[in-house]
Protein backbone atom coordinates (compact mmCIF):
# COMPACT_ATOMS: atom_id res chain seq x y z
CA UNK A 1 0.00 0.00 0.00
CA UNK A 2 1.47 3.39 -0.93
CA UNK A 3 2.35 5.82 1.84
CA UNK A 4 0.76 9.26 2.03
CA UNK A 5 3.91 10.86 0.58
CA UNK A 6 3.92 8.35 -2.29
CA UNK A 7 0.24 9.12 -2.96
CA UNK A 8 1.01 12.85 -3.00
CA UNK A 9 3.90 12.25 -5.41
CA UNK A 10 1.71 10.18 -7.75
CA UNK A 11 -1.01 12.83 -7.62
CA UNK A 12 1.46 15.62 -8.44
CA UNK A 13 3.03 13.59 -11.23
CA UNK A 14 -0.43 13.06 -12.72
CA UNK A 15 -1.19 16.79 -12.54
CA UNK A 16 2.19 17.65 -14.10
CA UNK A 17 1.60 15.14 -16.93
CA UNK A 18 -1.91 16.42 -17.70
CA UNK A 19 -0.77 20.07 -17.54
CA UNK A 20 2.05 19.30 -20.00
CA UNK A 21 -0.23 17.31 -22.34
CA UNK A 22 -2.80 20.11 -22.40
CA UNK A 23 -0.22 22.76 -23.21
CA UNK A 24 1.42 20.81 -26.06
CA UNK A 25 1.42 22.48 -29.44
CA UNK A 26 -1.63 21.72 -31.53
CA UNK A 27 0.19 22.11 -34.81
CA UNK A 28 -0.90 20.13 -37.83
CA UNK A 29 0.49 16.62 -37.52
CA UNK A 30 0.98 14.03 -40.24
CA UNK A 31 0.78 10.27 -39.81
CA UNK A 32 4.23 8.70 -39.80
CA UNK A 33 2.86 5.65 -41.66
CA UNK A 34 0.80 7.14 -44.50
CA UNK A 35 1.32 10.91 -44.37
CA UNK A 36 -2.37 11.74 -43.84
CA UNK A 37 -3.31 14.76 -41.76
CA UNK A 38 -4.05 13.69 -38.21
CA UNK A 39 -7.39 14.41 -36.55
CA UNK A 40 -8.10 14.36 -32.83
CA UNK A 41 -10.71 13.43 -30.27
CA UNK A 42 -10.90 15.76 -27.29
CA UNK A 43 -10.39 13.67 -24.17
CA UNK A 44 -11.66 15.16 -20.92
CA UNK A 45 -9.91 14.36 -17.66
CA UNK A 46 -11.03 15.19 -14.12
CA UNK A 47 -8.87 14.55 -11.08
CA UNK A 48 -11.19 13.31 -8.36
CA UNK A 49 -11.64 15.69 -5.40
CA UNK A 50 -9.27 18.29 -6.84
CA UNK A 51 -11.58 20.36 -9.01
CA UNK A 52 -8.93 20.20 -11.75
CA UNK A 53 -10.05 19.45 -15.31
CA UNK A 54 -8.18 19.07 -18.59
CA UNK A 55 -9.21 18.82 -22.22
CA UNK A 56 -6.49 17.07 -24.20
CA UNK A 57 -6.58 16.30 -27.92
CA UNK A 58 -5.80 12.65 -28.67
CA UNK A 59 -4.55 12.45 -32.25
CA UNK A 60 -5.43 9.67 -34.65
CA UNK A 61 -4.96 8.95 -38.33
CA UNK A 62 -8.31 8.79 -40.18
CA UNK A 63 -6.76 6.40 -42.71
CA UNK A 64 -4.67 4.03 -40.58
CA UNK A 65 -6.86 4.06 -37.46
CA UNK A 66 -10.21 3.95 -39.26
CA UNK A 67 -11.53 0.72 -37.68
CA UNK A 68 -10.39 1.65 -34.16
CA UNK A 69 -12.00 5.08 -34.51
CA UNK A 70 -15.31 3.54 -35.63
CA UNK A 71 -15.33 1.23 -32.61
CA UNK A 72 -14.46 4.07 -30.22
CA UNK A 73 -17.00 6.45 -31.76
CA UNK A 74 -19.69 3.78 -31.53
CA UNK A 75 -18.88 3.00 -27.90
CA UNK A 76 -18.95 6.69 -26.99
CA UNK A 77 -21.95 7.40 -29.22
CA UNK A 78 -19.81 10.07 -30.89
CA UNK A 79 -21.05 11.07 -34.34
CA UNK A 80 -18.38 10.73 -37.03
CA UNK A 81 -18.47 13.11 -39.96
CA UNK A 82 -16.69 12.42 -43.21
Amino acid sequence: MPTDSEKAEIRQSTIDFLDAAQSMSRKQLRCVHCGSSMLAFDAHFLLYESGRQWKIPVPFCPACDQEDVKVLASALQYPLTS
